[in-house]
């Protein structure tokens, strides 16, 4: 929890938080507590700083606060959950000024991590091939942080070799990737009718 105040304000902050950890598409929330400590009724505004537009969001951006009495406000992160949005931390600030005097203002710094997410999808672009012609493969990362993957093939009647390319693929967040490979027959028959595997 951190307190915010000033000599020359009339009234508090206090949040319940100084930093959040939010994955996208799910919220994560900070309790903001404004308290009036002047001798009358007072106007305040509250917005949000250093996240993307529409990722806050306040359920009183304004409130009406009586002298001594404290009035509560809930701040929700919710980022999208888009491969463009990669893990990182925004230094975000939660501003609270009244309508009085609004050039004083009470500054909370949060911290807001969003984490990472996985995501993968492969897929053929024939499910039959003719003997001699390739495998297309279409693979795509839909996560938000790069993706090392590995493609093995096998034949469940081990009558096939599937040649797919080696090592590591990487894929960076979002990123569509095509790949291509080939089966050949591990006995190769010259006389008789063809043979579906």
């Amino acid at each position: 929890t951190q307190r915010i105040e000033r000599e020359e304000a009339t009234f508090r902050l206090q949040v319940d938080a100084t930093h959040l950890d939010v994955w996208p598409a799910a919220s994560s929330s900070a309790e903001l507590a404004v308290t009036n400590i002047g001798e009358e009724t007072q106007l305040y505004n509250v917005d949000v700083q250093g996240l993307p537009r529409g990722w806050a969001r306040i359920n009183r951006p304004r409130l009406e606060v009586a002298p001594n009495e404290t009035a509560y406000v809930l701040i929700n992160i919710k980022p999208p959950r888009r491969p463009d949005n990669a893990p990182a931390t925004y230094p975000t600030q939660i501003n609270v000024y009244g309508d009085d005097h609004p050039e004083i203002i009470l500054t909370a710094p949060l911290d807001v991590r969003i984490r990472g997410f996985s995501g993968f999808g492969i897929a053929l672009a024939r499910p039959f091939v003719e003997n001699r012609e390739s495998i297309r493969i279409f693979l795509h990362n839909q996560g938000s942080a790069t993706l090392d993957i590995r493609l093995r093939g096998t034949s469940p009647d081990n009558t096939l070799t599937l040649r797919l390319p080696d090592g590591v693929l990487r894929l960076a967040p979002g990123q569509r990737m095509l790949v291509t490979g080939e089966a050949t027959p591990r006995q190769r028959v010259l006389l008789g009718q063809p043979s579906t595997h």
